[in-house]
This record gives structure tokens, sequence and C-alpha cells, in this order.
């Protein structure tokens, strides 16, 4: 379900920013800058999402096996980037908004691994 919620989020920011950039293009400061704050809020929310597929991941596996020790430390580690600077993108606080560039390459790392993992045993089609 929280993968479905960070997709749900990704589209719309999508449609946001689409907005986003007719304001900009109509030279509108007041909304692009709201609407601005709106992606970056989304943003926070997706992050959460996320980490909540890690978490979830981490600890129940897949439909049919169990996360190896390495990948669900991975995922484990991913969760806690994502959810501090989910949190904090969420808020618009920027207190800790450098932890953005622990999640991003945690994230990208444990997708793939994760991906990896997961088509390593399975049949080619």
């Amino acid at each position: 379900m929280a993968a479905a919620g960070a997709v749900a989020v990704s589209l719309l920011q999508a449609v946001v920013g689409m907005f986003l950039i007719a304001a900009a293009t109509h030279h509108d400061i007041a909304r692009a800058g709201g609407l601005s704050n709106l992606v970056n809020r989304l943003d926070g929310a997706k992050m959460l999402a996320l980490a909540a597929v890690a978490v979830y991941l981490s600890a129940r596996g897949t439909w049919d096996r169990r996360l190896p020790n390495w990948l669900r430390a991975l995922a484990a580690a991913a969760a806690a980037a994502l959810a501090v600077s989910g949190v904090d993108y969420l808020l618009l606080a920027n207190s800790v908004a450098w932890t953005v560039y622990i999640s991003g390459p945690l994230l990208l790392a444990w997708l793939a691994a994760t991906g990896i993992w997961l088509t390593r045993g399975s049949p080619s089609w």
C-alpha cells in the first residue's frame, strides 16, 4: 500500500510541477513559490512512504523468500535516512536537509540491490 502511495504522490508531483512551470512562465512569483513548497512537502511524503516500504521488506521479505541479512541492513539504513529527510522536507524545516545526500544514494543502492537479488534466482522469460 505504501508503494502505491509513493507512486500516487509522484504522479501528483508531476501535475503540480506542470502548474509550477505555468506559474513561473507567467511570472506569478507568489503562486510559483507556493507550488514549489507543495512539491517539496509531497517529496517528504513520498520519502516517508518509501521508508515504510523499506521497513516492511526488511522485516517481512518478499512474498516467497526472506531478504538476506546484508540487504535487510541496507533497507533499514535507507529507511532511517529516508524517514529523517522525509520529515525535514514535509515540514520544510531545512535543518537536516543535508540528509538527502545520504538517503538518495542509500535508496538507489537498496532499490538496485533488491532488484538484482529478486531477479537473480528467477527463471528467465
